[in-house]
């Protein structure tokens, strides 16, 4: 038995959709909506701990800082997570702050769950970010930062805009 019995080799490569980036805008000022946001898992093995996670999607790019920087991609995602802890809850109610407004009362939970029910085109924000690099055990990350959001108006995607699906870990 070929282990490629059950794989449809005949799928028309045209026929498949390109995969969707994990890509850090550049510095600079872009239009996202909230692809996904929810209960999800960050590290592994021993380290794996709950968290919050939210899932962006580029729809444009405003501004770059730098224009010799590359842009990322119209549709590509980048995601913050939430860690469970005194911090993780401060930065999450900070976020949650910048996207509902200053003044959201009550637990934390409703408001997850709205991003998570809503659709893209609801929650569309513009975004400031730089880019942070650090170096951990020898190896260099470059991470988002966001500077500030604003939630804005409903933009039209791009024609032939593919919606980021996402399903959490496990648990």
């Amino acid at each position: 038995m070929s282990e490629f019995e059950d794989f449809d080799l005949d799928t028309d490569m045209d026929e498949v959709a390109d995969l969707i980036g994990f890509v850090n805008p550049p510095a600079g000022v872009h239009v996202y909506g909230i692809a996904w946001a929810g209960q999800d898992v960050m590290g592994s093995g021993d380290s794996e701990q709950a968290c919050i996670k939210i899932f962006y999607q580029k729809i444009d790019t405003v501004e770059k800082v730098n224009d010799r920087d590359p842009d990322a991609a119209n549709g590509s995602i980048f995601s913050e997570n939430f860690g469970n802890n005194d911090n993780g809850k401060k930065f999450l109610k900070a976020r949650l702050k910048s996207i509902f407004g200053e003044d959201i009362k009550g637990s934390m939970g409703p408001y997850i769950k709205a991003l998570g029910e809503k659709k893209m085109s609801e929650y569309m924000l513009k975004m400031v970010t730089s880019i942070h690099k650090s170096t951990s055990k020898g190896t260099e990350y470059e991470n988002v930062r966001i500077k500030s959001i604003e939630t804005i108006s409903p933009v039209d995607l791009p024609e032939g805009f593919e919606l980021f699906t996402y399903s959490p870990a496990e648990s």
